[in-house]
């Protein structure tokens, strides 16, 4: 359904591309020499953000993977989720799609730097992986007319996208390892490939003596058996990448990645061609690391007890709403729910001294409050929070500070 929805975005897109600065779509473009930033007008604020950063990560990637582009790009800024993600491929043109909402830091999983940054960085790398070429990709570009892509009902057709863009058509590990590895290059070392989450998986593989797979177990079944979608691709391939960088060093995982004259057309013939070794070996070697690794840091773990139980608070805290600020009536919406209890909206700075609070009901209630609607003395706000907690007022929708 996802698909379908982003289909008909794209096609309304063009549309909007065609009427130039104008569209009843209420969606707009930014045209640079690289790319054509495609945005509602909802997301307008975010414009020239994203073509600053879309400029920076793509020069860095032109730099890194002797990369000529073979078209601009189109990017299309979407506001569909609630967390933020991104996709992008080469075939049959240079496309990204980037959910601009915040990302899940949830168990720290992801660890970014500034989330549209992080996301141009990060598929950027699937755009130059997938475009650069060699001459002999671009006899077959231009033998097929472009860039090939795969279809089920061709498979044929597999064959001829392998010719066009060698590179595109790999592992998900590679394709993701990579891209979350330069990511965090790129950031400065901010970024997944060194975020405690990685961590604490690998540490955990290794205490519980889990099974790492191979780089065919991993492809065949190790991305269908997570609870997330294809995790263990970023897992596997970013702690791979930067095994190999720390190893080898990054410059020889730069030269396996780029598709120079000379360079083998498969990626695991140019593994071999970079670092004179296969690729499984190298996978092998990867893990010894691993366990020698994560055994180190495990004994300076069991080092130090651990810390003791504490009940921090005798109930549960409640929660809060986002909030809103209308700067036209100077009121603060929002909501604060205290377990089993109604939700009241008061702001500190509103009981300063000579201030007091109008307070507005949020809504009908069996018991109404006490104090509203009505004026409360600014020192009564703590007897009003009171009688609320203790049920005997009711929720409370905005506070405004009023004269006295």
């Amino acid at each position: 359904m996802r698909s379908r929805v982003v289909s008909l975005v794209m096609m309304c897109a063009s549309l909007c591309a065609a009427a130039e600065d104008t569209s009843d779509l209420g969606m707009s473009y930014v045209q640079t020499k690289d790319a054509r930033i495609i945005y509602f007008d909802s997301l307008g604020y975010l414009a020239q953000h994203a073509v600053r950063t879309f400029t920076n990560a793509h020069a860095w990637q032109r730099k890194m993977f002797g990369w000529t582009p073979s078209q601009s790009t189109a990017v299309l800024l979407l506001d569909f989720a609630d967390y933020g993600n991104g996709v992008a491929w080469s075939a049959p043109r240079n496309t990204m799609y980037l959910d601009v909402a915040p990302p899940s830091m949830a168990f720290e999983t992801a660890s970014p730097a500034e989330r549209l940054y992080s996301l141009m960085n990060h598929e950027t790398v699937h755009v130059a992986t997938g475009d650069v070429a060699t001459e002999q990709d671009l006899m077959w570009r231009r033998l097929f007319r472009g860039k090939v892509m795969p279809q089920t009902q061709n498979p044929e057709s597999l064959l001829y996208a392998y010719l066009t863009t060698p590179r595109f058509h790999v592992p998900r590990w590679y394709l993701e390892g990579n891209a979350v590895f330069l990511e965090t290059w790129m950031g400065g070392g901010i970024g997944r490939a060194q975020g405690g989450y990685d961590e604490m998986v690998f540490r955990a593989m290794v205490r519980d003596g889990a099974r790492f797979y191979d780089p065919l177990g991993l492809d065949s079944r190790g991305v269908r058996i997570d609870f997330q979608v294809g995790v263990n691709a970023y897992l596997y391939g970013t702690r791979f990448f930067t095994w190999l960088a720390y190893a080898h060093s990054p410059q020889k995982v730069m030269e396996w990645l780029r598709r120079d004259e000379g360079s083998q057309r498969h990626y695991a013939d140019q593994f071999q061609h970079v670092f004179g070794l296969p690729l499984e070996k190298a996978w092998d070697d990867w893990i010894a690391f691993e366990q020698v690794f994560q055994r180190a840091n495990l004994a300076k773990v069991r080092e130090h007890p651990i810390t003791p139980h504490r009940v921090l608070p005798g109930a549960a805290v409640g929660s809060i709403s986002r909030t809103y600020f209308d700067e036209k009536t100077g009121l603060l919406y929002g909501a604060f729910r205290s377990p089993g209890l109604l939700e009241l909206l008061l702001q500190p700075q509103h009981f300063r001294r000579g201030r007091s609070p109008q307070l507005l009901p949020a809504r009908a209630e069996r018991r109404p409050g006490p104090y509203a609607p009505g004026q409360v003395p600014a020192g009564d706000t703590r007897r009003v929070v009171r009688r609320i907690r203790e049920g005997r007022g009711r929720a409370v929708a905005a506070a405004r500070p009023m004269p006295t």
